[in-house]
């Protein structure tokens, strides 16, 4: 649920600010969205909780990098 939420935020502040957000915060948010794909359909429920958290890392990452880029422009 917390790596969904991230994701879901994050994709829309990106959204939001097309224009603005590089290359690399858009990357990571679809890295993040894979993961969260892949967690959701993993049945070892380990696995499934690394892959949901990598996932939210990855969010957090993009949310940084896109905040950095409307810093910067």
């Amino acid at each position: 649920v917390q790596a969904r939420s991230q994701l879901v935020t994050t994709r829309d502040f990106i959204a939001g600010r097309r224009g603005g957000v590089g290359v690399a915060a858009r990357t990571r948010i679809t890295e993040a969205e894979r993961l969260l794909a892949l967690a959701e359909a993993e049945s070892d429920p380990v696995a499934a909780l690394d892959l949901a958290r990598s996932s939210a890392t990855h969010s957090r990452d993009a949310d940084a990098l896109a905040r950095y880029d409307l810093l910067r422009a």
